[in-house]
């Protein structure tokens, strides 16, 4: 059986580890760019409510402050809404939020629940308001596509 040196697998090693460098990054973008195509769709709906999801999707401890992430619609678009200490912070689009965010927000199931949540409340409105049903079909068919979509 024939030894082989560790110093000349190195420069196989570094190889390898390009390539799944390059490969990692090619994934990442692909998600970004199917995440912001998925948030103009959901812009083009134009919501007609303004709605807060009820649980967040991504929450995380650092130094006593508490972040929490929370989907929402507010004046036609979908937003992320950031609370530090349960105090409202800022708007993000989902462009904004780190590769953990993102995959906090796939894995939790939150983009589905909420878009069902969205749409549950605008069934609630009168029929006087038209515009109201055919959001709730066009958020249905944001769910259809969330599910198709981002299914791991």
């Amino acid at each position: 059986m024939q030894e082989v040196n560790t110093f000349e697998k190195i420069p196989q090693l570094a190889r390898t580890l390009a390539e799944l460098s390059a490969a990692f990054r090619e994934a990442r973008n692909r998600l970004y760019e199917a995440l912001a195509r998925f948030e103009k769709a959901l812009d083009s709906i134009n919501v007609p409510i303004n709605v807060e999801d009820v649980e967040p999707f991504y929450r995380r401890e650092t130094e006593g402050t508490v972040e929490q992430y929370y989907l929402a619609f507010k004046d036609g678009l979908v937003y992320v809404t950031e609370y530090d200490d349960n105090e409202f912070c800022c708007k993000l689009s989902f462009k904004q939020l780190s590769l953990d965010q993102v995959l906090a927000l796939l894995e939790s199931g939150r983009l589905i629940e909420f878009l069902q949540l969205a749409a549950e409340r605008l069934a609630t409105l009168p029929p006087s308001m038209s515009k109201a049903a055919e959001t709730v079909e066009k958020i249905l068919q944001a769910i259809r596509l969330a599910d198709f979509q981002f299914s791991f």
